[in-house]
């Protein structure tokens, strides 16, 4: 895929350098990591909440 995303036709600039040899930062992965993360306990979070407050009967009762 490298050589791939390396190879321009005559003339023209290389502008897919950036996949030739990329690179990752350990602080933007770590960053993105607790992002991810705590987005998904919110999620998971808020309907889950509303959800143990109904009563056992209502919920099924709704569930058709």
């Amino acid at each position: 895929m490298n050589k791939l995303m390396t190879q321009t036709p005559p003339g023209e600039e290389n502008t897919f350098n950036i996949f030739v040899n990329p690179t990752l930062n350990l602080s933007v992965a770590v960053s993105a990591t607790i992002v991810l993360v705590l987005a998904g306990l919110i999620a998971g979070y808020i309907p889950s909440r509303r959800a143990a407050r109904l009563k056992t009967v209502d919920a099924l009762r709704h569930n058709k």
